[in-house]
């Protein structure tokens, strides 16, 4: 993997370094359970590329994974300010406010924006596979504290 990410660094494209940058981040966080050097990686790639939701995307999958729901709230204000008449993003930003609601232990309201926001638009098995997600988002949660 480090080999695909080192590959990708070499191209010279604005797009290229985005997902660089972001392939970092998501490894050092995957990989390597390093959350520092994951958000300092894509705090990066958010300075850079100010505009673009990809980065904040991948920002909050990595604050997810690590708990850390400070940051993931603010990020989530972020993007939500960024995208605010951006429909294509509506129902990520949907999914990521109930997966912070559940790191939260507030699972019964992850539910309720799940059913009421997403449920009309995907597959049901794609919602069972969120709910499935979001429980355990909620139990890991309550295993660390």
């Amino acid at each position: 993997m480090s080999e695909l990410i080192d590959d990708l660094g070499k191209i010279r494209s604005l797009i290229a370094r985005e997902m660089y940058l972001s392939a970092l981040a998501e490894n050092y966080s995957n990989q390597y359970n390093d959350e520092e050097n994951a958000l300092k990686t894509i705090n990066e790639a958010i300075e850079i590329y100010p505009e673009s939701s990809f980065p904040l995307i991948t920002k909050l999958e990595i604050c997810e994974r690590h708990n850390n729901i400070s940051e993931m709230e603010e990020t989530l204000k972020r993007f939500e300010r960024q995208n605010a008449t951006a429909n294509s993003y509506t129902n990520t930003f949907h999914l990521f406010q109930a997966r912070l609601l559940a790191l939260k232990g507030k699972i019964n309201e992850a539910n309720a924006i799940v059913d009421k926001k997403l449920n009309p638009y995907l597959p049901s098995y794609t919602i069972k596979r969120i709910k499935r997600r979001l429980l355990d988002n909620h139990f890991n949660r309550n295993k660390k504290n």
